[in-house]
């Protein structure tokens, strides 16, 4: 389930990088503000981001369907990858 959520979210970014870049008139800008979000997103605290986001949102929806165990297994999944993002040096 997790996955799926995650991999919709990153169609969506996919698809809004997609509109941006067709419905801009000048191709130089279009191809500047490709590579920037491909930039943005080539950074791995960013995919961190996206992940930890994916899992607030699976927390709220097995908060909001009661089921305490997924609650406490995606709170502690976004702990340990909030640790990595921002309390590691690598």
């Amino acid at each position: 389930m997790a996955f799926s959520a995650m991999f919709n979210f990153m169609l969506l970014l996919l698809g809004l990088t997609v509109i941006i870049v067709s419905t801009s008139n000048l191709l130089n800008v279009s191809i500047t503000i490709n590579k920037a979000v491909w930039i943005w997103l080539a950074d791995p605290r960013v995919f961190n981001y996206l992940i930890m986001s994916a899992y607030f949102l699976n927390i709220a929806r097995w908060g909001y369907e009661g089921s305490i165990k997924d609650v406490c297994y995606w709170t502690s999944a976004l702990a340990i990858t909030a640790t990595v993002t921002f309390l590691y040096d690598h």
